[in-house]
């Protein structure tokens, strides 16, 4: 039995309706012999939602940095930017967002125009 659709994916979902946008697919895995995924796909444009770039956990008592976060290490910034890449060479358009880009609706302004485009 499957879990229905997280409390986060149905306001997503709601975010595309009232963007005039078609429902995405989640985790889709694009590239055929690499386990890359993108977050988002509407078809030909992948989108990845960027969270973690900021660092995260507790901060450091003596400096006050935190950690790095999921994106901002210069390891996974490398990776991205190499799974952007071949995203490309495979004809798909990537698009990268903030949460907060989400959250304000300018990413699925972006988005759409984006889908526009490729019409």
């Amino acid at each position: 039995m499957t879990a229905g659709p997280t409390v986060g994916e149905r306001l997503f979902d709601e975010a595309c309706r009232s963007h005039g946008l078609p429902l995405p697919v989640r985790e889709f895995k694009f590239h055929p012999n690499r386990n890359w995924k993108a977050d988002y796909a509407f078809g030909r444009v992948l989108v990845e939602r960027d969270g973690g770039l900021f660092g995260r956990g507790k901060a450091c008592p003596v400096c006050k940095r935190r950690p790095v976060g999921a994106h901002s290490s210069i390891t996974q910034m490398k990776a991205d930017r190499e799974k952007d890449r071949e995203a490309q060479i495979l004809g798909y358009m990537i698009l990268r967002f903030l949460p907060e880009q989400f959250d304000s609706g300018e990413a699925f302004q972006v988005i759409k125009r984006a889908l526009e485009s490729l019409k």
